[in-house]
């Protein structure tokens, strides 16, 4: 375990993870409360930087596509405006 005087390098590589995996670790990850509070913290302090964007193009069901380069914090909204959608709304289209 680092200590002050001997930090190890942080890697501060960015990957994106589905919500049912988020879910699941935090069910069964046992941590703290505060654990998970400060994780949220970090997440809302960098999507309050607004200067994020999409690395590639995102689908949303029904039918929406936020394009490469949209604001992290638009992708967002739309995100929760579906929970207020009705569940067949929530999912896409089977072909």
């Amino acid at each position: 375990m680092p200590t002050e005087n001997n930090l190890a390098p942080r890697d501060e590589r960015m990957v994106t993870l589905p919500m049912w995996i988020i879910e699941a670790v935090r069910a069964e990850v046992r941590l703290e409360i505060h654990v998970w509070s400060e994780m949220a913290r970090h997440v809302d302090e960098s999507l309050a930087l607004g200067d994020q964007a999409l690395p590639c193009d995102v689908k949303l069901p029904p039918a929406t596509v936020f394009l490469k380069g949209t604001k992290v914090s638009t992708l967002m909204l739309g995100i929760q405006q579906r929970l207020t959608f009705p569940p067949h709304s929530r999912e896409f289209e089977k072909r």
